[in-house]
């Protein structure tokens, strides 16, 4: 038993984060079905201050005073200390910036991630009304840092899981305030997980026009292309899948974010030899996953598991 000690000992700081990060995530449940009772404004300031940290900016007076249809920072202080007070019960803390006052800073990355969660899982009616305030009541030129803010927070993905069928509002709103290539891409997506392919050609074509030599948007519209045919048995299907990884083989060779293009290569190369018995981009994928785990000092868990699968190929 002793040799494996210094294994052990090696594997305590990990052992202990992930008791802590369980802990946390336990004490979030909790505290936040009893907070929600005694204040949903301040239930509110925390949903808001995680969904703005997750995104790269921070919660600010501006923001909080458009969301709660006030002029009143009397008030608006009351809510943020009230939220402040419910953080501090699980050891977050929620603090002023010392260059602004009016900016609050969440450092505590755990937290955010764990909480974004809850809300989802926990609270998800309540989060989807605000975050639907917060874009429609809220001025992005208010939003701290908009700029990286609007990189993720409309993401597809996450809109999909929010909201459901019911997101078509808030992408047009955000594109009446501006129209550009990203958030046009992010619906295009967003319309192709609902099963819109015609609306989701539609808007990455017309991202494309804006941004012609993006190689993400091209990737976008090589997955929309692939995901519209892989149910349907046709050759003109299949046709459609191959001009697809050949877009992603272009966008590969040429783009500098390898495992972003080969990671969804080598989703779909399985896809092709599960369901259509074609392997001809098994090894194309198994090269450039390949090369991308070895040369990455980080790379993605994706990445990893997407290079297991494709190495257990008989071709």
């Amino acid at each position: 038993v002793k040799r494996y000690f210094p294994y052990v000992e090696k594997l305590m700081p990990t052992i202990k984060f992930l008791r802590d990060t369980l802990n946390l995530g336990d004490a979030i449940i909790r505290k936040l079905c009893t907070f929600k009772d005694v204040s949903i404004k301040g239930f509110e300031v925390v949903a808001l201050a995680t969904y703005l940290s997750k995104n790269g900016s921070a919660l600010n007076t501006d923001v909080l005073c458009s969301y709660f249809d006030t002029t009143d920072y009397l008030v608006i202080k009351k809510y943020i200390s009230i939220a402040q007070n419910c953080l501090r019960e699980m050891s977050v803390i929620l603090e002023e910036d010392l260059a602004d006052q009016d900016y609050y800073l969440l450092r505590s990355h755990v937290f955010v991630y764990l909480s974004i969660k809850v809300l989802m899982r926990h609270y998800k009616t309540e989060y989807q009304k605000i975050v639907k305030r917060l874009i429609l009541n809220v001025s992005p030129y208010k939003i701290y840092r908009y700029n990286v803010f609007k990189r993720s927070a409309y993401d597809s993905s996450f809109f999909n899981k929010l909201f459901g069928n019911d997101a078509d509002l808030l992408y047009q709103h955000l594109l009446k305030h501006e129209h550009n290539a990203y958030t046009l891409q992010q619906w295009a997506l967003y319309k192709a997980y609902t099963g819109d392919y015609e609306k989701a050609f539609n808007l990455i074509d017309e991202a494309i026009g804006l941004k012609p030599k993006n190689l993400s948007m091209k990737n976008t519209n090589a997955i929309i292309k692939f995901e519209a045919n892989k149910n349907s048995n046709s050759e003109y299907a299949l046709e459609e899948m191959k001009s697809a990884m050949e877009i992603l083989r272009a966008c590969y060779m040429n783009d500098e974010r390898k495992s972003y293009h080969a990671n969804k290569y080598a989703e779909f190369a399985l896809f092709l030899k599960d369901n259509r018995n074609n392997s001809d981009y098994i090894e194309s994928a198994k090269e450039w996953l390949t090369s991308i785990c070895n040369e990455e000092d980080s790379v993605n868990n994706r990445s990893k598991k997407l290079l297991r699968k494709i190495n257990s190929v008989v071709i």
